[in-house]
């Protein structure tokens, strides 16, 4: 993550050194596999000694195709968050942050975040999140408004990696103050 650096998309507009990544994937499974049964990813992550937190930024996380995204981040001090972003219903768009902890520099965290079981009601949208096995947050997106009934209706979506890492707001001010990095690895999708 160079210096200067910010959200991708915002660097580059910017004419700036582009500094993290934003990438969407499906994870790659065996012919015959409902890729819709995967219901959970975790991996491990690790900030180095001395990180400069500056204003935060953000982690990886899960979506679905039909744009829900939940993903962690940090902010000043290292203090955790887990962001939640849902494109229906009257908070299209809305970005909920839950759940409270630190990050610890120089010290491997474990993540993990699940989504239940397929039911009728549409709780195969609800999310639980974890880090160094406590539990952080669960979100559960909203089930009124338009275009949520049929989401809820509809079977389970194919749980995607969201691989986000990068200093991050919209603006300069949330620039990482040094050249630095952030080790993050170990990512697996499974059937919980």
């Amino acid at each position: 993550l160079p210096r200067g650096s910010w959200s991708p998309f915002a660097t580059l507009a910017s004419g700036l050194e582009v500094g993290g990544v934003a990438v969407r994937a499906h994870a790659r499974l065996p012919p015959g596999t409902d890729a819709a049964a995967l219901s959970a990813v975790s991996y491990a992550l690790r900030f180095p000694s001395g990180f400069e937190w500056a204003l935060g930024g953000t982690l990886p996380g899960v979506f679905l195709d039909s744009g829900l995204r939940l993903s962690l981040g940090w902010r000043a001090a290292g203090c955790g968050h887990v962001s939640f972003t849902s494109p229906r219903g009257g908070d299209a768009g809305a970005v909920t942050r839950l759940g409270t902890w630190h990050w610890v520099p120089d010290r491997w965290h474990f993540v993990v975040i699940s989504r239940s079981a397929a039911v009728p009601s549409g709780a195969d949208r609800r999310f639980a999140v974890y880090v160094d096995e406590q539990p952080v947050a669960v979100v559960d997106p909203p089930q009124s408004g338009p275009l949520i009934g049929a989401v809820v209706a509809s079977p389970p979506e194919p749980l995607g990696l969201l691989l986000t890492l990068f200093f991050g707001g919209a603006t300069d001010e949330w620039a990482t103050p040094r050249d630095t990095h952030v080790e993050v690895g170990g990512f697996t999708c499974w059937k919980t």
